[in-house]
């Protein structure tokens, strides 16, 4: 999948924005973290939601993972490569990796349209990882595409999203 997301790194914001237009960047809703101190986000892509997120909540500890080399360094760039960002090139699902590189006590995680890339087994795992990360009271900010249920847009989606 890296190597996927290494090849979008330079069009994925032109590419979501003719597919979606505004609508992915406002179901990012960066206010719930206006207050969060140590923030975990996975799969940050680009690096729209980390500058945005730097601009509400400069003070904020981060750690950005993402599998992809070229995403991590375009997010690098586009948030000004701030001191208190950690950015990490790491296999989510690979617990070993998180062990090591992680924290465990964030106020907040963060993942947008990440949850989606895997299968139910992976999450049955994943999610209580990363559950375990977070602090009692934290926030977790998640969206994700869901496919509608029938018609067209049933249709659409699925051949856009699925058929790759």
């Amino acid at each position: 999948m890296a190597r996927g997301y290494d090849r979008l790194a330079g069009v994925y914001e032109g590419l979501e924005h003719l597919s979606f237009g505004p609508q992915l960047q406002r179901a990012r809703h960066i206010g719930s973290l206006a207050q969060s101190q140590h923030i975990l986000i996975l799969g940050e892509g680009d690096g729209r939601f980390l500058a945005e997120l730097l601009a509400l909540n400069s003070h904020a500890r981060i750690d950005c993972v993402d599998l992809s080399r070229a995403m991590l360094a375009k997010a690098a760039r586009r948030s000004g490569n701030p001191p208190q960002v950690r950015f990490i090139h790491a296999d989510a699902t690979d617990h070993r990796v998180l062990d090591r590189c992680l924290a465990r006590d964030y106020d907040a995680v963060v993942t947008l349209f990440f949850l989606d890339n895997f299968t139910a087994d992976t999450l049955r795992q994943l999610v209580p990882t990363l559950a375990a990360r977070l602090r009692p009271g934290g926030v977790w900010l998640q969206s994700d595409f869901r496919l509608p249920e029938r018609g067209w847009r049933r249709w659409r989606a699925h051949r856009c999203c699925c058929s790759a």
